[in-house]
């Protein structure tokens, strides 16, 4: 099926793993970056095109992670012909996105949950001074990558993002905790956090909104419950509720436009 997928990437994949087969997207796509998978003889691997610069943040933010404990993929970087990838052994653990699709029980998806918390906590004990890459150090920066490119409903919809990371406590945080980012294993509880570009400096509370916002159960108060009592500190729940609707109202007038936009383009 290699021939359904852009050849550069391909020929990228190739590059680096002369042994490379198979090469296909995941179950679970990207939605911003492309990521494929590989077979090799010994093992399959992840293949995450980005950025040059997003790229090098991830390598330093892997490392980084890693001299703390924090289970994080061990990251290699390669660049061919111009075109920036990011190379790490594949998981073979389910999404939690995947495992809720057949069925997975409230009680996993809090435990899930609960787990990424626990991750989320020892990200933020890494010392702000000690998280320095040459860009994309503040997740606002991340969110406002080529945001002059993108349809106008989308990059007002970024740039309010923007503005709300990089308000109150600033932290190294993963911003962007949702099922599809959550490795889980109901069998042994194992868990990890996917996608290194949501890594950055931001505000705690606005982290605690992105991972409430996308959060599958019906009370998203239990998991901020779980946050206070691990982390120490105190969220502004109120401002947290007025967000979350505020993201709500904004994510339904920003696919109302593009809906609007699509039809006059037939």
């Amino acid at each position: 099926m290699e021939h359904y997928l852009p050849p550069l990437c391909c020929q990228a994949i190739k590059h680096v793993c002369h042994d490379a087969k198979n090469i296909r997207f995941p179950d679970v796509e990207g939605k911003v970056a492309p990521v494929f998978l590989a077979d090799t003889q010994n093992k399959t691997l992840v293949f995450k095109f980005s950025d040059e610069q997003i790229v090098k943040k991830n390598l330093m933010a892997s490392q980084l992670m890693r001299q703390y404990d924090i289970k994080m993929p061990d990251i290699n970087i390669h660049q061919y012909q111009g075109t920036w990838f990011e190379v790490y052994q594949y998981n073979p653990i389910k999404t939690l996105y995947e495992q809720m699709q057949s069925g997975l029980s409230m009680k996993h998806i809090f435990a899930a949950y609960s787990n990424a918390v626990h991750i989320q906590y020892q990200i933020s004990q890494i010392p702000v001074s000690d998280f320095r890459p040459v860009r994309y150090r503040t997740y606002s920066e991340i969110l406002l990558n080529h945001v002059q490119n993108m349809p106008f409903p989308i990059a007002v919809y970024r740039k309010i993002l923007a503005y709300n990371a990089r308000m109150g406590r600033q932290m190294v945080l993963h911003n962007d905790v949702h099922p599809g980012n959550i490795l889980y294993s109901p069998e042994t509880g194992e868990t990890h956090l996917l996608d290194l570009d949501a890594v950055g400096v931001s505000g705690e509370q606005f982290a605690a909104l992105k991972m409430v916002y996308q959060y599958p159960l019906e009370n998203y108060g239990d998991i901020l419950d779980v946050y206070e009592l691990i982390s120490g500190h105190k969220l502004n729940r109120l401002m947290i509720n007025a967000a979350c609707k505020m993201m709500e109202n904004l994510h339904q007038k920003r696919q109302q436009i593009i809906n609007v936009f699509k039809a006059s383009q037939r």
